[in-house]
């Protein structure tokens, strides 16, 4: 009876009695609840077996080879938050591509601007200059007067400026504005020698 034949699963090989007739149908395994489809016979079912092994597609997963994102290849370099292209290296804070600027979070931009001529720059660094004479002829009257004044006034009327309090205030103002003359002349000859830049319209 065709109803009583025998059944053998292709995948656990176990043999098992189905109930009815099931030739050309589906069926679901009893012991690893694989489903195939039964033969019309023992025969035909051997041959079903090893053709359904060999059409069944094998899983993309299981696959070594297959990769279809390149999810693999990691690329850790850094990138521009504006563009998305790599920059020059870890330390860039320029992006070569946009000219964004990463600590600013601004855009370079190009600025046309005016040259300065001599007489600008002789200008701009006229008061350091004046600062500069400032501070010689200031110098020069503090060694004056803490050192020849007391022996040209000695005996004369002008007897009040020989003494040590007043040499003392003296040397404390003087030296007050040396420092802030020469802190002027640092500035102006160092840190600004050029007049303010201007652009051109």
């Amino acid at each position: 009876m065709a109803g009583a034949a025998v059944l053998t699963c292709p995948e656990c090989n176990k043999k098992f009695k189905p109930k009815g007739a099931v030739q050309g149908k589906k069926v679901r395994c009893p012991f690893c609840k694989e489903a195939f489809a039964a033969a019309a016979d023992e025969d035909d079912e051997k041959e079903a077996a090893p053709a359904k092994a060999e059409a069944a597609p094998s899983s993309p997963r299981e696959e070594d080879d297959f990769d279809p994102y390149a999810a693999q290849e990691q690329n850790l370099r850094a990138r521009c938050p504006n563009c998305a292209n790599e920059m020059e290296d870890e330390n860039a804070t320029i992006c070569l591509f946009c000219g964004y600027n990463t600590l600013t979070r601004e855009w370079g931009k190009t600025v046309k601007l005016l040259g300065h001529t001599p007489g600008q720059i002789f200008m701009h660094l006229l008061p350091g200059i004046g600062a500069f004479l400032w501070i010689l002829l200031l110098v020069s009257g503090l060694l004056y007067f803490c050192l020849v004044v007391p022996y040209k006034v000695a005996g004369g009327w002008l007897f009040f400026l020989d003494h040590e309090s007043l040499r003392m205030w003296a040397a404390i103002i003087g030296m007050g504005l040396l420092w802030g003359s020469g802190f002027f002349c640092y500035r102006r000859f160092f840190i600004e020698p050029l007049p303010p830049e201007v652009k051109k319209d």
